[in-house]
């Protein structure tokens, strides 16, 4: 039966995807070898093989879709599935109960209903194809900070910096843009993912750019994502502390930084009281390492760094945050 729907689904996808099979741990390891597919869609889990292959193929790319085909039920005894089908960018389910029982089992929050046109009436083979072909766009939209080209990611930062000062002067070369070629739909979704977006079309409007107006893209978060909300009248020590706190907790947003940057920025901050309240509280040697973070990400000036920034083991640990904080 999910050799008849692979089946299926596959041919309904004609010249919309390129499709390849495997049914076995040696094929689908040489098929993702050869082929580095973008996704990788997993049908049941009856063979531990094809699920230690899978993981594989994640580990190096390949963003997971996994079908469970009434397998995993509530109170099911094989919770070694869990971290594999937590980081799974969609679980689609093929009738009201399953959704219901995965929903209960809490392990992803990115369940898709697609009927089995096999099962139920209610559907059609062309319905089944269009709507997996749906999923895969929106898992090939979602995590774009690892689909980000450098040009991409330097408009952001540049854009960052220009929302914060809102003068295009303090950009060291404002014609740097002119080089630039970024994916303004990954910028704009990322940046909204942060946070960001209001500062990042600050700076659109600040810098003159003729950039597209941001369009909604359907897109798969994580486990549990909560958006970032901007803080108000906060001091920069407190907005130390609270990035402290969202660096112990592994949610470090570019937001936190960027406020972060403005309040460094701001002409009646005092400087030798910060640095004070820093040594009290144990942080100068973290937000050393934050003033490099704020170099890379908002282009924060030394003339406001307070000390000078370090770049060791701390400063890697919070880029590996901002990184991974929004991976699926």
């Amino acid at each position: 039966m999910i050799a008849h729907y692979v089946s299926m689904a596959e041919q309904g996808m004609g010249k919309r995807a390129e499709c390849a099979l495997a049914n076995d741990e040696k094929s689908l390891a040489e098929l993702c070898k050869a082929e580095a597919p973008d996704i990788l869609h997993l049908h049941g889990c009856q063979q531990a093989a094809l699920v230690r292959a899978a993981r594989k193929a994640g580990r190096n790319g390949a963003r997971i879709v996994f079908t469970p085909h009434g397998e995993l039920l509530a109170g099911s005894a094989d919770k070694g599935l869990a971290p594999f089908v937590a980081h799974a960018y969609a679980v689609t389910a093929q009738s009201p109960i399953e959704q219901a029982c995965l929903t209960r089992l809490g392990w992803n929050d990115r369940i898709e209903l697609i009927r089995n046109p096999i099962i139920t009436r209610t559907t059609s083979a062309t319905e089944l194809s269009q709507q997996l072909y749906a999923v895969y766009q929106k898992v090939l939209a979602s995590d774009v900070l690892a689909l980000m080209d450098d040009d991409t990611k330097q408009a952001l930062r540049l854009l960052l910096k220009a929302g914060i000062t809102g003068d295009i002067r303090w950009l060291s070369a404002p014609s740097a843009f002119s080089s630039l070629a970024p994916d303004w739909q990954k910028l704009y979704v990322y940046a909204e993912q942060e946070g960001v977006l209001p500062v990042v079309l600050r700076g659109i409007d600040v810098t003159g750019l003729q950039a597209p107006s941001p369009v909604p893209s359907p897109i798969y978060l994580p486990n549990g994502y909560q958006k970032p909300e901007p803080t108000y009248d906060e001091t920069a020590m407190e907005l130390v502390l609270k990035v402290k706190a969202e660096c112990d907790n592994g949610t470090l947003s570019v937001l936190r930084l960027c406020e972060l940057d403005r309040a460094l920025r701001d002409d009646r901050l005092d400087e030798e009281v910060l640095l004070l309240e820093l040594k009290a509280a144990k942080l100068t040697g973290f937000f050393s390492a934050v003033l490099q973070i704020l170099s890379e990400q908002t282009g924060l000036d030394e003339g406001f760094m307070p000390c000078l920034p370090v770049n060791n083991a701390v400063t890697g640990r919070i880029r590996t945050i901002i990184t991974n904080h929004l991976k699926i």
